[in-house]
């Protein structure tokens, strides 16, 4: 296992890029003007947004609870819990984009959400190989009865 005082040190600056994700998701609110939508992409969208929020609050959580160690849970997987929440949070709000670009046209707005969808499927799977493999800087032990 790693040191706490490493993990905290990862956990810093995660927190800060999600405190600028949710400005801009404010600031996105802000300038969205959900008139000009259909009814369904308009639906979709609010969805999407709160989802992203929600995402991205519960990575603050988790990241404010490593860094302050205010949970007595193990604090590596924590990190590994902030970014699976941070990755959700970044998936919204890449879903987001193309939902403000076609605002009329619910075809292409079913079409963008199911290549995403397919996308996050096939990199969840990637990731979560290539994440097992990499999870520790040390390289693999072997086993003493194959070094004899």
């Amino acid at each position: 296992m790693k040191d706490e005082k490493s993990i905290q040190q990862r956990a810093a600056p995660v927190i800060g890029f999600v405190g600028l994700l949710i400005g801009l998701l404010v600031n996105t609110a802000n300038t969205i003007k959900l008139d000009d939508y259909n009814e369904i992409v308009r639906n979709v969208v609010t969805c999407v947004y709160m989802f992203a929020t929600f995402c991205l609050i519960m990575a603050t959580v988790d990241g404010v609870s490593i860094y302050t160690a205010w949970r007595n849970d193990d604090p590596e997987k924590l990190l590994i819990q902030l970014c699976r929440w941070l990755s959700g949070g970044i998936a919204c709000i890449a879903i987001i984009i193309p939902l403000m670009i076609f605002k009329k046209n619910t075809t292409a707005v079913v079409i963008v959400l199911v290549v995403f969808l397919i996308a996050l499927y096939i990199v969840s799977k990637y990731e979560d190989i290539s994440f097992h493999e990499s999870k520790t800087d040390q390289p693999h032990k072997k086993n003493k009865k194959q070094c004899e």
